[in-house]
């Protein structure tokens, strides 16, 4: 038997993918698998085009998560001018509704910046707790089938506020009790490239 890529060449073996005769020059043994050159070059261009698609893939990655954290800031300024506005208007009520006396110099800053900073944290926590809270809610609810319900429609109002206000309400703790901030660091990761 001659080989197939040297046919004045005799055959020392076959080829586990292909099986085609090839020489001593022209095959390989591959852990265990005797594998001919047009077949180790065909893996060998398999495995860069995958090369190529994880970096892609990374790529993307690190780009989706660079936008978010900018994003996350824009959604936390956000909640900053709107705290300003918030603080402003209970420091202007307590000042209409309490005589302050001379306190009102500690006090109505205070209101303010706390207004301020909570607002911008609520905002931004909940930018990165609130998506992962309804992913949770998601696949906990494709783990049921729902039957077909011939109910009026004050029962599916109800059923929509549970719906919708119960992973509301659990997205409000997860993000605000170091949810948030978990997700950040952990995109922050991502976008780094160090995951």
């Amino acid at each position: 038997m001659k080989c197939f890529y040297h046919l004045q060449a005799d055959a020392v073996g076959i080829c586990a993918q292909c099986t085609r005769a090839a020489c001593r020059q022209c095959i390989e043994d591959i852990g265990g698998l005797l594998l001919c050159v047009g077949c180790l070059s065909l893996r060998q261009h398999q495995a860069e085009l995958e090369e190529q698609a994880t970096e892609l893939n990374r790529q993307g990655l690190i780009q989706r998560a660079r936008k978010r954290i900018c994003w996350s800031w824009i959604i936390g300024g956000l909640g900053l001018v709107i705290g300003i506005f918030t603080g402003i208007a209970q420091a202007s009520e307590e000042m209409r509704t309490h005589d302050l006396g001379d306190s009102w110099i500690i006090a109505i800053p205070l209101i303010v910046v706390l207004h301020i900073v909570l607002g911008g944290y609520l905002f931004w926590s909940m930018f990165w707790g609130t998506p992962v809270v309804w992913g949770w809610t998601k696949s906990f609810v494709k783990n049921f089938e729902m039957p077909t319900l011939n109910v009026n429609w004050v029962i599916w109002l109800v059923l929509l506020s549970c719906c919708i206000s119960l992973p509301f309400s659990v997205a409000v703790y997860y993000s605000v009790f170091g949810g948030g901030i978990y997700q950040f660091f952990k995109c922050r990761r991502i976008a780094r490239g160090t995951t």
